[in-house]
């Protein structure tokens, strides 16, 4: 057993080695290893000081949870997630060796005035620590390619495919997929919207191209049967989902309108009690968009371009570059030129196809 170090063992030990001991305010501080020592069960991870000041000043409702990537033989990484963001844990060495401590004795203005010799056990050595890297998630592929077997089709489909017990082993719960793919509650919220993910049964399900395009033509059509002044007011909620209770189900109605429209205040009809939501064109124009080449691999650029226009709602402007190729729905490419020395416009050479399809199908590169 080591015999505890005194006070002037201590100064002439700093004496040996010709150090200054002007910067110690009369107080020396030893270290004392505990056996044995815990270094297996802690772990160091340097966080941004922004994210630090967030987890320890604010509120206190913010918090770092760590969650590991699904995957065989438990190698599957490792991720930081906070309320809205996703950190990649990466490893990484020290230059030093770090000591840990649960407290450590540091100068103060009213300090002790005697000579003390303060014993600080250590706990654990270190010398690696994890560092965090943000990061886009979750893959919108693996979402899919997760949800794709439980694909939505309307409730005549579906109640046909609830005869089939073995159809409902490939659905899975939200529990289910926070744990396959671990990212923030929020980035995981806006990948369901960009999927077109609603909640059914306590199910997560992928809609269909072509079911979530009849829901807006029955909504549309809805409009148009009871004289709405959309274009002013847009929808009201609760009256749009009664009135297509007898086609679809008014819980899927109503998140399908979440997804196509949004909320304002000031749009409402004067004398009604009810919810208005207007209708977003670009989500709408997507929907039908993705819908129509969702039916074939690919489009004629200018074929695809006068089939959308005619396909939407009358009163609706799809665009594009604002609406596909842009908001990465879709991509364009340009066909080989033929080799018999025909001249071709090369708007003609320009197809459109569907972008989530071609990321599921191939590995090509996407132009």
């Amino acid at each position: 057993m080591s015999t505890p170090r005194t006070y002037e063992s201590m100064k002439k030990l700093l004496d040996c080695a010709k150090l200054d001991i002007s910067f110690t305010s009369n107080i020396f501080q030893s270290v004392k290893f505990d056996y044995p020592l815990l270094s297996e069960e802690y772990k160091l991870i340097e966080v941004p000081n922004w994210l630090a000041d967030e987890v320890i000043h604010e509120r206190g409702d913010q918090a770092i949870t760590l969650k590991d990537e699904h995957k065989s033989n438990n190698t599957g990484r490792v991720f930081a997630c906070i309320s809205d963001k996703t950190f990649s844990v990466i490893e990484a060495k020290t230059s030093n060796t770090l000591l840990l401590a649960s407290s450590w004795w540091l100068p103060s203005s009213d300090g002790p005035k005697e000579n003390l010799v303060l014993v600080t056990p250590i706990q654990a050595v270190k010398n690696n620590y994890f560092e965090l890297q943000q990061c886009s998630a979750p893959s919108l592929k693996q979402l899919r390619l997760l949800l794709s077997p439980s694909l939505y089709y309307g409730p005549v489909d579906d109640e046909c495919d609830s005869e089939n017990k073995s159809s409902s082993l490939n659905y899975f719960d939200r529990d289910t997929v926070e744990t396959r793919l671990p990212c923030s509650k929020l980035e995981l919220n806006e990948a369901f919207r960009r999927l077109h993910v609603c909640e059914i049964n306590g199910y997560l399900r992928m809609l269909d191209h072509e079911y979530m395009t009849q829901v807006v033509r029955d909504l549309f059509a809805l409009a148009d049967e009871n004289a709405w002044d959309w274009r002013k007011y847009g929808f009201p909620l609760h009256a749009s989902i009664e009135g297509l209770a007898n086609q679809h189900l008014p819980n899927i109605t109503k998140q399908i309108m979440m997804l196509i429209c949004s909320q304002l205040e000031n749009r409402k009809a004067f004398d009604s009690k009810d919810v208005y939501v207007y209708p977003r064109n670009s989500k709408i124009c997507q929907i039908v968009g993705e819908h129509l080449l969702s039916v074939i691999s690919s489009f004629d650029l200018n074929d695809f371009l006068t089939l959308w226009k005619a396909s939407v709602p009358n009163g609706l402007r799809p665009k594009l570059r604002r609406h596909l190729t842009c908001a990465g729905r879709a991509y364009c490419e340009i066909t080989p030129l033929p080799t018999n020395g025909t001249s071709v416009k090369l708007e003609e050479l320009q197809v459109i196809s569907l972008l989530l399809e071609k990321i599921q199908n191939t590995s090509t590169r996407m132009n």
